[in-house]
């Protein structure tokens, strides 16, 4: 029997009921910190160059949907039995592209630009394998990539961009490969860069660690050091325009988060884009839990604050569903279904788990305000909004290979 990625993807996340989201920087030791020279935040000058990208900035999740055929993986117990798959939701059919072959060190994913089809297997030596295979022809080029522990995150008209984060703000690293020679170059990033959050147009949105002295420690080193230091940081989400060097900021707050009324900590986390504003999930960190949860939005230059959403308390980061490379829904799983928090309206709206229906989360959003939802069998089945959220989930069936 194969499966679907998005099924294997989404089966934990509509099972079971949410727990609290662990904020994604480690929580602080409350020593009081011993550093205390000046906040010194570099300018955007500093950085070492730039780089034109090509085009329009694409999350490499959103390329394997094109009009109105997704592009997947239909997973056996092994590589020879695991078959990428073309899915068109206009004819129903379900057409096979290419067999995995091999698993590798890891499995890291796939993309798609125009018609060509392309995955990526990491071996032991952390290189990565890029196979691309012309969907017309058939014809397959193999790369051999020295991007190490980089993932792929972002690609362009050109290029795939493989990023690495590092919250000490010292060894974050950006590399890309030419889509059409194989060649890989390494990007310079502006100083202090620690993740990558976003694209939009043809720029990043980036965090920087702005701290008083260099960060000569890790949590993993001399812990002491590092969180004397970390107390004192600060973390700054900015755009960054890597045609000119630019790094306008959006936001900067303590580094690990703004303190409530209470003493405890405000984690921050970001959701996702959506009609010019950036989404973040806030919660205060207490000992019996997350409290005060909720959605805020910003402008893009981080003006104009506001609470969207009041979710329940203890509750933990939604997960977002995204619509042509825009935040579209927000979904929190609960012990009977789903509450759906509506971007575009603020709506909240419940829809409960039918049974005998093994997958219900919606994986996709397509053409025609339709939904994927993909079944533990390794078929799909396609619903329209209104009939999902109405808590109808008939809709058409297309089979597993």
């Amino acid at each position: 029997m194969k499966k679907s990625l998005f099924a294997l993807m989404t089966l934990a996340f509509c099972l079971t009921a949410c727990t609290p989201a662990e904020s994604t920087i480690p929580e602080p030791d409350t020593t009081p910190a011993t550093a205390e020279a000046a906040m010194t935040e570099e300018p955007a000058e500093t950085q070492t160059g730039t780089f034109q990208v090509a085009g329009e900035l694409r999350d490499v999740s959103d390329t394997t949907l094109q009009e109105n055929t997704l592009y997947d993986v239909q997973y056996g117990d092994s590589p020879e039995d695991t078959t990428f798959v073309a899915v068109d939701f206009q004819t129903g059919q379900l057409t096979p592209i290419c067999q995995l072959e091999d698993w590798g060190e890891s499995f890291m994913g796939w993309l798609v630009k125009g018609e060509v089809f392309y995955y990526l297997i990491y071996d032991k030596e952390g290189n990565a394998i890029l196979h691309s295979r012309v969907l017309t022809d058939g014809s397959e080029t193999e790369w051999r990539l020295a991007v190490g522990k980089e993932y792929p995150a972002f690609v362009d008209d050109q290029y795939l961009y493989f990023v690495q984060t590092d919250y000490t703000g010292y060894n974050a690293m950006m590399k890309r490969v030419n889509l059409t020679t194989g060649e890989l170059e390494d990007l310079p990033l502006p100083a202090l860069t620690a993740s990558f959050q976003d694209v939009e147009g043809s720029q990043f949105l980036i965090t920087r660690v702005l701290t008083p002295m260099p960060v000569n420690a890790s949590p993993q080193g001399d812990n002491d050091q590092y969180e004397a230091l970390m107390q004192n940081a600060e973390i700054e989400y900015s755009w960054w325009d890597s045609a000119t060097g630019t790094v306008d900021k959006v936001l900067q707050e303590p580094y690990y988060g703004e303190k409530d009324a209470q003493g405890n900590w405000v984690t921050r986390i970001y959701l996702g884009k959506a009609e010019g504003k950036l989404y973040f999930y806030r919660a205060s960190i207490a000992q019996t839990g997350m409290q005060g949860s909720r959605v805020e939005r910003c402008n893009l230059d981080g003006s104009q604050v506001e609470t969207v959403f009041s979710l329940p308390e203890g509750a933990g980061a939604p997960s977002g569903l995204k619509k042509e490379g825009q935040l579209h829904w927000l979904l929190q799983p609960t012990s009977s279904g789903l509450t759906v928090y509506v971007v575009a309206t603020g709506e909240t709206l419940v829809v409960g788990s039918p049974a005998g229906m093994g997958g219900f989360c919606p994986d996709r959003c397509l053409p025609g305000n339709q939904l994927l939802l993909s079944q533990k069998d390794g078929s799909y089945r396609v619903v329209t909004e209104t009939d999902y959220l109405a808590g109808v989930f008939t809709g058409t069936t297309i089979p597993a290979l």
